[in-house]
């Protein structure tokens, strides 16, 4: 037909012919290399008239780089310019120049050089076997900056940290990188800094920090800090009470949490302890002694006149000093809320409040604030949700639990969940919940911080589809039902905290959109993400979308410092093959990105063929898949994704993670065909 286009691709992964009608794909067809079986493709009629064979150009070159660039009034500029012929020809050298701009010079590897103050319009050509390029760029002199990032809004009492800022654009968006100076704060009896940036907080209070970001054009930034005791920690020496009061104030403060780094923890509640009114400004020194008089510690902090302090008490002196005056506080005025620390001595310790917000109510779009001032940190933040639909839960806007109260048919969920996120990252001082996808309502939140002395331990995360998610609900029988993702119990498996953030009909460029950025905002370096896709990318997605997505949700994870690792999708009874759906294609992005992955889908369908062969009578969805109410040959019983959970630890321990592994940890049951099956990581 006029104005028909077609196209025809071989797929050596598939067998098949992809067949194309003006770039709209059809469906894929299971014949092998001959072209001239287009002419029968599924009832259509075509004519072959001729078969072009392209090769890449010979003078063809790409100049890729910024359009827009800027030079401030005080330094040279480099940019470094991508410059890549289609099809390189031995011996024949790309030569680079650049005009439009007075002092302006290019190499013929692409590095262009601005000389301070420069603007205008700069054209850059490249010359190749013949053929000239040209790109052109913008060069704008002193950039104004209109967007920034400061990550921080808290400070600890008698803290210091350096005031910077990140991310900063110009008004066309463009990166800038200014040099800060000027440094000023709005109350220097809470927060004072100096020309270095170095913020000190020395009172409880408010104070905006100031200063001058300078891009050849002056820059005014500025953030609002709050400064309090927002925990008080130590070496515990036995029985040491604590003023209530040294910490922050609130009235969505259940009580104080006291963690030790012997592991140790108690929730405890203030009581009312002898306090001495601070009288004048000054420095309130605490000293603890032996049963010989030696002294033991020494902590020190700022107060105010009209501040109360605890007294001294036992082998607890307190002491005021004002100027070089100090003297002893033995004598109470009055009373404070305080509570009694008591442990071993010679132990870490911290002491932080347990924020709890009740009557939430519905957090769907926008979510809702918590009404508190959280100090910079990492958090075990607990929902209990209002409703029994399944929701995903976000804070700050980054996902922490996915398809939460998710049941099945014979999974029941009678009441809300009560879910925790564990080592979530509060870093401007602000908590915000939100909620999707089905439940919206909270009941409550708990929120806890997590102490400065605890050295977060690596975790994994799991992050793919229904095969890999969380379900939940209570279910009765463990062979052939209670659908269960490998992601879910895979922990048993670990010695390490996982975080299952999976999804039901989830595919590769939904996860790098929802569940994806939230790995990498709360990941640290050492993090290990498996990354389980290509069963749902084939009928939600395509497959260069999805080589795109988990391409770079690989590089992402290699820039953070966390090791991504790609997981192919499970046998089921539905995909009963060595390969499922598009697994061919995991595997080729593992071998083009060096990434390491597990073959789940062959090591699956070869433990399944072990046992049941050609699977006569559906044994295996009698015990691997569900067959209770609501049952389907593809999702995994409880039962069967305890064993694909121990093969994926399996392959980490393989890959090199033993030290991760849990290889105590044993899942046995006998199947329909009596077969004793036993789901364990082999260390030999």
């Amino acid at each position: 037909k006029d104005n028909m286009e077609f196209r025809a691709e071989l797929d050596r992964h598939i067998n098949a012919i992809i067949f194309t009608e003006n770039g709209r794909p059809m469906k894929l067809n299971n014949y092998l290399y001959s072209l001239q079986k287009i002419g029968k493709l599924k009832g259509h009629n075509v004519s072959l008239e001729y078969i072009g064979i392209s090769y890449p150009s010979t003078t063809k070159v790409s100049v890729s780089g910024p359009d827009s660039v800027y030079v401030t009034r005080d330094t040279d500029r480099e940019i470094k310019y991508d410059i890549v012929p289609e099809y390189k020809r031995p011996a024949i050298d790309i030569k680079c120049s650049v005009s439009g701009i007075d002092g302006a010079r290019i190499t013929d590897d692409g590095v262009l050089t601005l000389k301070a103050g420069s603007q205008g319009t700069a054209k850059i050509c490249v010359e190749y076997n013949g053929e000239k390029t040209y790109k052109e760029i913008t060069v704008k002199a002193n950039p104004k900056i209109t967007e920034y990032k400061h990550e921080g809004r808290t400070l600890g009492l008698g803290l210091s940290k350096r005031f910077e800022i990140s991310d900063c654009k110009d008004e066309n968006g463009d990166i800038v990188s200014p040099v800060l100076k000027n440094y000023r704060s709005s109350d220097e009896s809470v927060i004072k800094i100096d020309n270095d940036g170095n913020m000190t907080a020395v009172g409880k209070g408010k104070a905006v920090i100031s200063a001058n970001a300078y891009t050849g054009v002056d820059n005014e930034v500025s953030a609002e800090y709050t400064v309090d005791t927002f925990y008080i920690g130590g070496i515990s020496e036995g029985d040491t009470t604590y003023a209530a009061g040294e910490l922050v104030k609130g009235e969505n403060i259940s009580g104080y949490r006291v963690r030790y780094s012997d592991g140790a923890s108690e929730l405890v509640q203030p009581s009312e302890i002898p306090a001495a009114i601070v009288a004048e400004d000054g420095m309130i020194i605490n000293s603890v002694y032996d049963n010989n008089g030696a002294l033991v510690s020494s902590q020190s902090r700022a107060v105010k006149s009209g501040d109360k302090v605890p007294v001294s008490n036992g082998s607890r002196s307190v002491y005021l000093r004002n100027g070089d005056t100090i003297t002893k506080l033995t004598e109470p005025d009055t009373t404070v809320p305080g509570y009694v620390l008591s442990h071993a001595a010679g132990v870490q310790y911290e002491i932080a409040p347990v924020y709890y917000f009740e009557n939430v109510g519905d957090v769907k779009d926008d979510g809702r604030q918590l009404d508190a001032v959280f100090y910079e940190g990492l958090y075990n933040i607990t929902f209990k949700k209002a409703q029994t639909m399944r929701g995903d839960i976000y804070v700050n806007g980054y996902m922490v639990g996915n398809n939460v109260d998710q049941a099945d048919a014979d999974r029941k969920v009678t009441d809300g969940a009560l879910y925790t996120a564990e080592d979530i990252k509060v870093k401007d001082g602000t908590i915000t919940v939100s909620m999707c996808d089905g439940s919206t309502v909270l009941s409550n939140v708990t929120v806890e911080k997590q102490p400065e002395f605890r050295e977060r331990p690596q975790r994994i995360y799991v992050i793919g589809d229904s095969l890999a998610c969380i379900y939940y609900g209570d279910f009765e029988k463990e062979v052939g039902g209670g659908r269960t993702g490998w992601g879910q119990v895979i922990g048993s498996y670990l010695n390490v905290p996982v975080t299952d953030l999976a999804q039901s009909g989830q595919f590769a460029a939904g996860l790098y959109k929802t569940a994806f950025p939230s790995v990498i905002e709360n990941g640290m370096p050492g993090d290990i993400l498996l990354i389980e896709c290509a069963y749902n990318d084939r009928n939600y997605s395509t497959r260069d979308e999805m080589i795109y997505c988990v391409k770079d949700m690989i590089k992402q994870c290699r820039e953070k410092g966390i090791t991504p690792i790609l997981v192919t999708p499970n046998a089921s009874e539905h995909d009963y093959k060595p390969s499922v759906v598009w697994t061919s294609y995991m595997i080729d992005i593992a071998t083009d990105m060096d990434c390491q992955y597990i073959d789940l889908s062959y090591k699956s369908y070869k433990l399944l063929n072990s046992l049941y062969g050609d699977n006569e009578g559906n044994a295996i969805t009698k015990n691997f898949n569900l067959t209770e109410v609501g049952g389907d040959t593809l999702h995994s019983s409880h039962a069967g994704a305890q064993v694909w959970a121990s093969i994926v630890a399996q392959g980490l321990y393989e890959l090199g993670y033993s030290d991760m592994i849990n290889t105590e940890f044993q899942y046995e049951f006998t199947d329909t065909e009596g077969n004793k099956i036993t789901a364990e990581v082999n260390a030999d």
